[in-house]
């Protein structure tokens, strides 16, 4: 063992991990390691191991600050690959503070906001505090607005206030090793945000999943745009969460799944729906129809049926942004409608079609069926007046480019 390894600061007692993250495993029974991304992922995060004593003698921290970003689209296994870093030995055995903060969550219960609030803040940084062992009740919510203070000058005092919380959170944490997750960023401004280790002397990683592209990224970042699964992870994620890996499948449902999983697109999410159907109603597996079954199969139960919930809840969780029932339909049916008319066999959208030519068949669809012009109000009222703004919400939902 070399000099720099035997300073390392690796036990073998592991890290806790917060209860956001143990549940994400609890939700989904089965987690395919994808070790193709896995492992470049900690190797980055644990990067110049070498280099350790070099880092301390300077009275510099290891494992070193940064910020790593994994884009990719909804249902595509962000969220999960966060945790699966997070609950790895090598990163329980390094940091000594794992923690994990959902922002999506927070912007989905204020549904009229996309950036953080510092009422948002707060309840973030007192959660932070929770998994950390740190009393939260130091940091509070008040923020003291002066009579007459224009909506410019209001802002500008949440900002301070909010910068203000950021160091004495840095303060706090400071001196102990941290790796943080933020998942679901919406809007890339909030990231700094939560990069404490900008004034701390001790090690302080943050990792971020997102489904938007962030067009300004700070020089330190690093982004990784997480792809499809593999095709023979894609069929044990099937079989897995269809409940069908004991007894073994038959050669003839083997090369059903994996007729299945290509048209799916090799999407976690979708293989899941999938397997889910199967799951449900066991004579899935002999349709011939398959993939264009299960809208069907999903309609036709009634929705009080515990395994048709299941299904139902993951497609909900894909289009949780959109909260009002309605209008998430509304959505969903625009998305279809897109992905029906203009992609190829090949599951490759067509480069030629424009954004216009999109919205223009979404207007068609609205305003010519007699089924979906009620839907068009509830859109209006959720906010979304115009085809550009599902355009945009699908973008921010990682659904199209």
């Amino acid at each position: 063992m070399s000099m720099a390894e035997s300073h390392l600061p690796i036990t073998s007692i592991l890290a806790t991990l917060p209860r956001e993250i143990t549940s994400i495993f609890t939700r989904s029974r089965f987690v395919i390691p994808r070790e193709e991304v896995l492992y470049p992922l900690i190797k980055f995060i644990l990067r110049e191991k070498n280099r350790y004593y070099d880092f301390t003698s300077a009275g510099l921290s290891w494992p070193l600050n940064s910020v790593l970003t994994i884009r990719g689209m909804a249902g595509i296994g962000k969220t999960t690959f966060a945790a699966t870093v997070a609950n790895s030995t090598e990163l329980r055995q390094t940091y000594n503070r794992i923690c994990f903060i959902n922002l999506g969550d927070q912007l989905i219960a204020n549904g009229s906001v996309n950036n953080i609030t510092y009422s948002m803040y707060v309840v973030c940084i007192r959660d932070l505090c929770r998994q950390i062992g740190k009393p939260p009740d130091i940091f509070h919510e008040e923020v003291v607005y002066l009579p007459g203070d224009t909506a410019l000058a209001k802002a500008a005092r949440s900002l301070q206030a909010i910068e203000k919380v950021k160091l004495q959170m840095s303060k706090l944490i400071d001196g102990l090793s941290v790796f943080l997750v933020l998942d679901d960023v919406w809007c890339h401004e909030d990231v700094e945000l939560f990069n404490f280790g900008d004034v701390m002397k001790s090690s302080f990683s943050l990792f971020v999943t997102t489904r938007t592209l962030d067009m300004f990224p700070s020089a330190n970042a690093c982004w990784i745009d997480v792809p499809l699964m593999k095709p023979q992870d894609a069929v044990s994620l099937f079989f897995l969460e269809s409940g069908r890996g004991d007894p073994m499948p038959t050669a003839k449902e083997f090369r059903f799944v994996k007729d299945l999983v290509e048209k799916l697109g090799f999407l976690p999410l979708a293989v899941r729906i999938a397997a889910k159907v199967a799951q449900a109603y066991p004579d899935f597996l002999c349709s011939e129809n398959n993939l264009e079954d299960i809208s069907s199969t999903i309609g036709t139960v009634p929705d009080s049926s515990a395994a048709n919930q299941s299904i139902v809840n993951l497609l909900n969780r894909s289009f949780s942004i959109v909260t009002d029932a309605d209008a998430s339909y509304a959505v969903k049916i625009c998305f279809g409608a897109m992905a029906v008319v203009f992609y190829h066999d090949d599951d490759d959208i067509r480069p030629w079609v424009s954004q216009s030519v999109v919205e223009r068949l979404w207007a068609k669809l609205f305003f010519t069926s007699d089924y979906l012009q009620p839907y068009l109000l509830k859109l209006r009222e959720y906010r979304l007046s115009s085809m550009g703004d599902i355009t945009r919400l699908l973008h921010i939902m990682g659904l199209i480019d």
